[in-house]
């Protein structure tokens, strides 16, 4: 092999790497009545604190290729949250699309958008304020998915 043809090789496998890293778009809209301060960071990036006014949406955008995980936490008046934004197969799932997912802060947890009702996970900060519990939860989805399923079925006959 030529040194023309190896250098042509490598910048095409190059070119073509870079082609493979697929951006991926997270979303957390707040819904609390109040002024929000989010900060989200992976291993190797952090984008900092941001306040969000009640109403608003805060988001990204990064590579799947390069980024393993995303954590926030999210802050207001009465209390703060953590929660895993983002991790490895999370936009292959039944809740998210595969370039971006959304997330709804309320009082009670962090809610997926797109059910609504499921609380995707948090640490909290003050303890009068209280997660649904996960039975709940559970409940919840499952009635959901029923009605879905029976609003097809329905449509069908």
């Amino acid at each position: 092999m030529t040194p023309f043809t190896k250098c042509a090789l490598i910048i095409l496998l190059t070119l073509t790497m870079f082609n493979l890293a697929q951006s991926y778009k997270l979303f957390i809209v707040n819904e609390l009545g109040e002024n929000m301060i989010v900060q989200c960071r992976s291993k190797d990036k952090d984008i900092g604190r941001e306040e969000i006014s009640n109403g608003y949406a805060y988001s990204w955008n990064f590579e799947l290729f390069y980024e393993d995980s995303w954590d926030c936490t999210i802050q207001w008046s009465q209390a703060t949250r953590q929660f895993e934004a983002f991790y490895p197969g999370l936009e292959d799932n039944e809740w998210c699309t595969p370039t971006y997912c959304q997330y709804i802060a309320r009082r009670k947890g962090i809610y997926m958008d797109v059910l609504g009702t499921t609380i995707i996970g948090g640490t909290i900060s003050n303890p009068k304020d209280t997660l649904e519990s996960s039975d709940t939860i559970r409940k919840k989805e499952e009635t959901h998915r029923i009605a879905e399923a029976n609003k097809v079925f329905t449509h069908f006959r």
